[in-house]
């Protein structure tokens, strides 16, 4: 087994997810993987009606992944491509062959802490100030 399909298995544990996969299956044999994030994105509601209990709104989705992908070069130090797709926020990671698979756990960290800034609305807030608990990830 690679170790795109062994970090994006990881990452998916850990974050609660899964990984994208093809009808054929050969999308995992691959050097990179992509894995949804812990988020959810909800169909926006017409003018007027109440507001979704939780998620992202489908017409904020994209944001939010440029905002997370923004995040992770600022604070991070690293590029963690994150975009919209099939109803969820994935990111795709590359197995490069000077990574092990501590590092997509690292990953799996830091797409965890950006989620729950997510969640928080500090995509939206204009809250960029890193926290403390990054240094665990690293």
């Amino acid at each position: 087994m690679g170790l795109a399909k062994q970090g994006g298995e990881l990452m998916a544990m850990l974050m609660g997810t899964e990984v994208l996969k093809s009808k054929t299956g050969t999308q995992e044999e691959c050097c990179f993987t992509n894995v949804k994030l812990p988020l959810s994105v909800v169909m926006d509601k017409p003018v007027g009606s109440a507001p979704a209990n939780r998620g992202i709104l489908l017409s904020e989705a994209q944001a939010v992944a440029y905002w997370i992908t923004e995040r992770s070069v600022n604070e991070f130090d690293t590029y963690l491509a994150v975009r919209y797709y099939n109803d969820g926020l994935w990111a795709r990671l590359s197995g490069q062959v000077y990574l092990d698979r501590s590092d997509f756990a690292w990953a799996a960290g830091v797409l965890l802490e950006l989620s729950a800034r997510v969640e928080r609305g500090d995509w939206k807030s204009g809250t960029d100030i890193p926290r403390d608990s990054q240094a665990e990830y690293r």
